[in-house]
C-alpha cells in the first residue's frame, strides 16, 4: 500500500512540474519590444541646384515621435547646422554649398535620443564631363 501511495506522490509530484514549467514558460516569455534595434529609416536625396547651391532633402520615418537630432559638420569638425525635431513624418530640405571636386567635405548627422542610434552620410560633389559624338544617317 505504501509502494502505491508513493508511486502516486511521484507520479503527482512529476506532473506538476512539468505544469509549473509550461506556465512559467508564458509568464517568463520575452515581451521586449523586438523593434528596438531597428535603425530609424532615412532617405537623403540631391534635389537639383538653387541659386548655385546644391539642394539636399532628408526624409526620415520617425514612428515612435522621438526626439531626432539633424546636423551638419563639415570636413573640419564645426557644426553647421543643427536641429531637432520630433514629428512623425520628417521631411527637411537645406541648401549646401558644397565645393566641386569634394569627396565627404559635409557629414549629415542622425541621432535619435530615446534609442541610442547615429546615422552619418558623406556628402560630397564630383563633376564629370562627358564628350558624346553621335553620327545619324540622313535621308
Amino acid at each position: 500500500m505504501k509502494s502505491v501511495n508513493n508511486k502516486v506522490r511521484n507520479l503527482l509530484t512529476v506532473f506538476l512540474v512539468i505544469a509549473l514549467m509550461v506556465l512559467s514558460k508564458y509568464s517568463f516569455a520575452d515581451t521586449t519590444d523586438r523593434d528596438l534595434n531597428k535603425a530609424t529609416p532615412i532617405e537623403v536625396k540631391h534635389l537639383g541646384s538653387f541659386k548655385g547651391q546644391d539642394l539636399i532633402q532628408v526624409n526620415i520615418e520617425n514612428a515612435s515621435g522621438d526626439n531626432i537630432e539633424i546636423s551638419f559638420v563639415d570636413s573640419e569638425g564645426y557644426v553647421l547646422y543643427s536641429d531637432v525635431f520630433n514629428d512623425k513624418n520628417i521631411s527637411k530640405k537645406f541648401l549646401l554649398d558644397i565645393p566641386e571636386n569634394s569627396f565627404n567635405d559635409f557629414q549629415l548627422i542622425v541621432k535619435t535620443q530615446k534609442q541610442s542610434q547615429t546615422q552619418s552620410f558623406g556628402i560630397g560633389k564630383e563633376i564629370k564631363i562627358v564628350e558624346k559624338t553621335i553620327i545619324a544617317k540622313l535621308k
